[in-house]
């Protein structure tokens, strides 16, 4: 009896004690909330000017979210991006979301390889690059870009010839490249586009047609572009259709047909400003939501970290506006096989 009474002085003994340590600690905190010890992850992205509005209220919602740390650093070139992904294996970084400039994915081929080396996750949005140099890509991929390709042409009267363009760098230093397509013949393109998505586009190009020509421009500012262009549709093998795949590039080839009076037809993507295609300079209206992919990319990298499976690629989609007051809405997956 008594080994009993003292069992029962000893536990509430110990459940004071630990209630006195409890009220104890709030007491001197002050009640504080002890701080996160979420995952930090830097997101390197190109240089948003005033038009990132949404993709910063996308990070603070994913940081408040997941308890994450997400250091977002734009950049204005390419090079300014690899100089401060060189110094992140040396960090305590997490996971790395790259957004790349350049077209060119061996511009970041050793600093993608470095963070492989030291185990940091890597999530490249926007514009890919080779597989094995990161672990999953997310942004608007071909198989979009083919399916409002596809659907264009066969609303055209004539489609014997249609162009894709890719544009990336800076004004002064950037880099065009465009595809011309035509009618399935014999032969084949004699160089490779460094732009991924040209690639995808001329290794699985719209049923019955063929990448027979190919055109790089170097150093090309702007004005340069538009004068190209101008002389492309102008020209005698004028395509029917010219597919734009950057904002700049569209706007040059949209100021190149209103200075030609060219009947080229023009699916471009581009921003929010539906003045060219209700003034009917372009047809097709092509918007993606880098926002969509960052946000995607974020949460895969945080999978990555917890060892868990994420696909290799995820196409965010495409938003299409047609002339006719169309709009239709593509979300995608194209898992890599």
């Amino acid at each position: 009896m008594e080994q009993r009474v003292w069992r029962w002085v000893r536990l509430l003994t110990g459940l004071g004690l630990a209630a006195v340590l409890l009220w104890t600690v709030w007491r001197f905190s002050d009640g504080a909330e002890s701080p996160g010890t979420g995952l930090h992850m830097a997101l390197v992205v190109p240089e948003q000017g005033s038009g990132g509005e949404a993709l910063l209220a996308a990070l603070e919602e994913l940081e408040e979210d997941y308890e994450l740390r997400l250091e977002l650093q734009d950049f204005p070139s390419a090079a300014d991006q690899r100089r401060f992904l060189r110094l992140l294996p040396e960090t305590d970084v997490d996971g790395v979301l790259l957004w790349p400039i350049s077209v060119n994915q061996d511009d970041y081929a050793g600093e993608m390889q470095a963070l492989r080396e030291a185990g940091v996750p890597l999530v490249v949005v926007e514009r890919d690059v080779q597989r094995t140099l990161r672990d999953s890509f997310i942004g608007s991929g071909y198989k979009s870009d083919l399916l409002v390709l596809s659907q264009s042409l066969r609303s055209l009267r004539k489609n014997d010839c249609f162009a894709v363009g890719n544009r990336s760098g800076g004004d002064g230093g950037q880099v065009a490249e465009l595809l011309v397509f035509r009618r399935a013949r014999a032969g084949s393109l004699g160089s490779v586009p460094q732009d991924m998505k040209l690639r995808q586009l001329a290794a699985n190009p719209p049923e019955g047609y063929r990448a027979a020509d190919y055109l790089r421009l170097e150093g090309s500012n702007t004005l340069q572009l538009k004068q190209r262009l101008a002389e492309l549709f102008a020209g005698a093998q004028s395509p029917d259709l010219f597919f734009s795949l950057d904002a700049t590039l569209s706007a040059a080839a949209a100021s190149a047909k209103r200075d030609t009076g060219s009947g080229v037809h023009l699916l471009c993507y581009g921003g929010e400003d539906l003045a060219d295609l209700e003034g009917n300079v372009v047809d097709g209206l092509v918007t993606s939501r880098p926002e969509v992919a960052v946000t995607i990319g974020v949460r895969y990298l945080r999978d990555l970290c917890r060892d868990y499976w994420v696909p290799a690629s995820m196409d965010s989609g495409i938003t299409l506006r047609t002339t006719e007051e169309l709009e239709k809405r593509f979300w995608l997956v194209s898992n890599d096989e």
